[in-house]
């Protein structure tokens, strides 16, 4: 009976293996290691009050039903009389697991080739932010990331409203390390992709660290010197992949999630991420008319989740048209166009720029993004702005937003420079790495400059701050 035993269990392993991988690429499809990497880190606990769905979905398909398959395959073997011992020899355990393990990971993660250059690409390219030069008069900022928003959807929810400059970019690319929420915040506030190296084993990233890229200097930092009140709405748990800590050590006074829209109301609405988009603007509406009536210059930045793949999350007050992820691509922008339409009639965006912008594409494997293979792909994005200046290219990727909207708000950069990024706008003397070949590739190389920048900061005694 203990062979038998040994037998299933050992099926119920590969079953393990192969059911993982399977569930994976269709629920995600295929990814960069370092987002595996970064979101192994995190507290689990997170997950679970995050997307309990999803926990429970990855739990059914890749631990119970390999339950059914192993006795499946076990019964099968044995009628036929297959089951014989030379398959369970050491060498013909290790070779089938290799062999799964190995299906599963091609199937769902990007390998990147080793870089024996020696070059550190990342430190060739940065550019250290000082604090540059503040316009006289302030302006605001109202930044929304809106989930997984791209151009191939069609959609375009700031189109046509007033503004004296409606700028955006036809081809915003996608580098490695930008490609999923928090990375996407991440590069596109500091002008660094989100990378796990360098601190693997001793510290955990995002939830867990104590400092989040401490010695790099992001917007939120920029804005905060020179005076301005950051508040982060977002539907989800402000603690899920570190969004707190990132926000809160650079340069935010206020963030706000799933916990907070809870205990403000024990009954409100939620789906399976959080806070309903229909609610979370009504909220951004409040705190922006707070904001406006202070007189300090700020930054409200919103997140939403609607567009969450693989099928979206429609709000209640959103109609159900085509019955699929189009309703929640509908939904996101009939909620984005109300709030700056409401806001604008009620004279809260005076003085103020909106930035609509997607945190990153859609993943591969959601609903929206089977249909979209092949097709043209770009990050939406849309500036309404008073800033006199005129795009200097088309092309952008998430390091120039921060440089890009810093100069919008009429902050005085040097040459353009912004960490990896460079100006969309007005004169400049840098280049976007969107433009440059060796980009895609060269991200992805380890970085001892990069893995610096998560190091503590360190006083003039060599004690690290608390």
């Amino acid at each position: 009976m203990s062979g038998w035993v040994f037998r299933y269990l050992l099926l119920y392993g590969l079953s393990v293996l192969v059911s993982t991988g399977n569930w994976f690429a269709r629920r995600f499809g295929r990814v960069d290691l370092d987002q595996i990497l970064y979101h192994l880190q995190q507290s689990p606990g997170a997950l679970v009050k995050a997307d309990s769905a999803l926990v429970h979905n990855g739990i059914s398909n890749c631990v119970l039903a390999p339950l059914a398959y192993a006795l499946v395959l076990t019964l099968a073997l044995a009628s036929v009389g297959r089951l014989q011992r030379r398959y369970f020899t050491w060498p013909g355990q290790v070779l089938a697991f290799t062999l799964a393990s190995g299906w599963a990971v091609h199937a769902d993660v990007v390998m990147q080739p080793p870089d024996f250059s020696g070059q550190d690409w990342i430190a060739t390219h940065y550019a250290a932010p000082a604090q540059p030069v503040a316009p006289a008069q302030k302006r605001n900022l109202v930044l929304i990331y809106a989930e997984s928003l791209e151009t191939a959807y069609g959609v375009d929810p700031l189109a046509g409203l007033p503004a004296a400059d409606n700028l955006s970019f036809s081809d915003f690319r996608q580098l490695p390390g930008t490609g999923w929420t928090i990375a996407g915040m991440v590069s596109s506030q500091c002008g660094l992709p989100l990378k796990p190296l360098g601190i693997l084993g001793s510290n955990d990233l995002g939830e867990s660290v104590a400092n989040f890229l401490p010695r790099a200097r992001c917007l939120g930092d920029v804005l905060k010197d020179a005076g301005y009140h950051q508040v982060f709405l977002g539907g989800a748990a402000r603690q899920f992949a570190g969004k707190d800590h990132f926000l809160l050590q650079h340069g935010y006074d206020e963030v706000l999630g799933r916990d907070e829209w809870v205990a403000e109301d024990p009954e409100v609405l939620l789906n399976e991420w959080g806070l309903n988009d229909d609610a979370l603007f009504t909220q951004a509406l409040l705190k922006l008319r707070a904001l406006a009536a202070a007189k300090q210059p700020f930054n409200l930045t919103v997140l939403t989740i609607g567009m969450h793949p693989p099928r979206g999350y429609l709000s209640p007050t959103c109609p159900a048209t085509h019955g699929d992820f189009r309703d929640a691509v509908d939904c996101t922008a009939l909620l984005v166009r109300r709030f700056v339409q409401q806001a604008q009639a009620e004279g809260l965006l005076a003085g103020t720029d909106v930035v609509l912008t997607g945190d990153h594409l859609t993943m591969p494997a959601s609903d929206m993004g089977r249909k979209l293979q092949g097709a043209r792909r770009s990050v939406y994005n849309r500036i309404l702005t008073a800033s006199a200046l005129a795009p200097n290219r088309r092309v952008i990727d998430h390091f120039d937003l921060a440089p890009t909207l810093l100069t919008a708000l009429g902050f005085q950069l040097q040459d353009g420079r912004f960490g990896l990024g460079c100006s969309a706008l007005g004169p400049v003397r840098c280049q976007s790495l969107a433009e440059d070949g060796n980009a895609q590739a060269s991200l992805q190389r380890h970085s001892a400059f990069y893995d610096a920048l998560w190091a503590p900061p360190v006083t003039l005694a060599g004690v690290p701050e608390p």
